[in-house]
């Protein structure tokens, strides 16, 4: 129906106006139209508690819809349990909130659906959590925009979504969120975290993540006793993907617990106030008595004898089968260096090589003249290669002149990722 225009005439009692009757009729069809409106939309505006459902035993009902919050409404000891997919909105997370007077025990929000919210602002008192949302199905997502937690000492829980996305918000003052069950992205952008006691965020032994979890370009202010991020070591999530990129960390408490920057799992990049991870293979051999028999003369190459040890500073790579392994999941460029001192016959011709997945590098070889006291020292190779998932780096040598033995007394072996720009 288009709307009815009520002809009130060119001037007061004028008599061109409509009777008062036709203009209430065109009153009453055009209201009528808005409700029907309403319903075929399911979009509710809500300025006061009786705006939405009336509450039974405690529990409001929400219907697959979306109720639109004009200012902050007090449920006055109540709670909302969402039986669809239901949009929580508001004006703005600075003019529109949801709290509950007197709720104690229970979640301010029950879902088990998808649950988009927008530009709100929710305060669970104390003795209550702000949200329970476990997901009926491993399809349904959250995805929250501009909604902030203020002054809430338990966020709650959720479990099982496929993707649950943070973006533009805060937490102030406040904790206590819980990811739990098999999720796929957990991703926060934009967001500031701030508590003084307690965690702000934890993810358990029990959880699952089959993507990533992110926070990038936010902040944590963890001030007193506070814990910013929890991440439980027996948490599953793949390498490279517990991602902190451009997070400032402040307020003197503690900032990270768990998963270290130097985990597998970890990727922490351009962040303040922690140490940031890297990509970084480093394996040495100190004082190796173990000959590398050689055999066949110039042409024939066998790997160095001895066992290297991987050091602490290593990232995203461990030695295997006296190999340095990459595990990192991102496809780099790397530098390889090999430096080392070998002793054989004297003034016998040695060379050194880099081999990966047990070929040889041609272009990384380096030679060296044994003197007459049969050492060969600062032997040095280099080269640049792509290396990928579980790609291996090796040594190898060479005697040039005869077979005789060569002995790798000291090496070192780096694999460093070359910057970009």
């Amino acid at each position: 129906m288009s709307q009815q225009i009520i002809n009130y005439g060119a001037a007061a009692n004028d008599g061109t106006g409509d009777p008062i009757r036709s203009a209430f009729i065109k009153i009453a069809a055009n209201f009528a139209e808005l409700y029907n409106l309403s319903e075929r939309t399911g979009f509710t505006y809500v300025s006061a508690l009786a705006d939405l459902p009336t509450p039974v035993s405690g529990v409001i009902t929400l219907t697959a819809g979306t109720y639109y919050f004009t200012q902050n409404v007090d449920l006055a000891g109540n709670r909302i349990l969402c039986s669809g997919v239901v949009c929580l909105a508001g004006t703005s997370s600075e003019t529109a909130g949801i709290t509950s007077t007197g709720l104690v025990g229970v979640a301010l929000i029950t879902t088990t659906y998808t649950m988009p919210m927008r530009d709100l602002t929710i305060t669970a008192p104390s003795g209550s959590t702000a949200i329970s949302a476990v997901a009926g199905s491993s399809t349904y997502a959250l995805d929250w925009r501009a909604v902030n937690f203020s002054n809430t000492a338990s966020i709650g829980t959720i479990s099982g979504y496929n993707n649950a996305i943070f973006t533009d918000g805060a937490f102030l003052n406040s904790k206590g969120l819980t990811f739990d069950g098999s999720v796929g992205t957990i991703a926060f952008a934009n967001y500031l975290f701030s508590a003084d006691a307690g965690t702000i965020v934890t993810l358990p032994a029990s959880l699952v993540v089959s993507r990533r979890f992110r926070i990038i370009y936010s902040s944590f202010v963890v001030t007193g006793t506070g814990t910013g991020l929890d991440v439980n070591s027996s948490a599953t999530i793949p390498t490279d993907s517990y991602i902190l990129d451009t997070v400032n960390f402040s307020g003197g408490a503690t900032y990270t617990a768990g998963v270290a920057y130097n985990d597998n799992k970890a990727r922490f990049t351009q962040c303040k106030g922690i140490t940031n991870s890297s990509t970084i293979g480093y394996a040495t051999m100190i004082n190796n008595a173990t000959a590398t028999v050689v055999g066949g003369g110039a042409g024939t190459y066998t790997k160095m004898a001895g066992n290297f040890t991987l050091e602490s500073i290593s990232q995203r790579f461990i030695l295997s089968s006296n190999k340095l392994k990459c595990t990192s999941t991102l496809n780099l460029i790397y530098e390889i260096s090999v430096n080392a001192s070998l002793t054989t016959t004297a003034n016998n011709v040695v060379a050194i090589y880099v081999y990966k997945n047990g070929v040889q590098v041609a272009n990384s070889v380096s030679v060296a003249t044994a003197t007459a006291g049969g050492k060969a020292e600062n032997v040095s190779a280099h080269t640049v290669l792509a290396l990928t998932l579980n790609d291996e780096i090796d040594v190898y040598v060479e005697n040039q002149t005869a077979p005789n033995n060569i002995t790798g007394v000291n090496c070192a072996l780096i694999a460093k990722p070359i910057p970009v720009g």
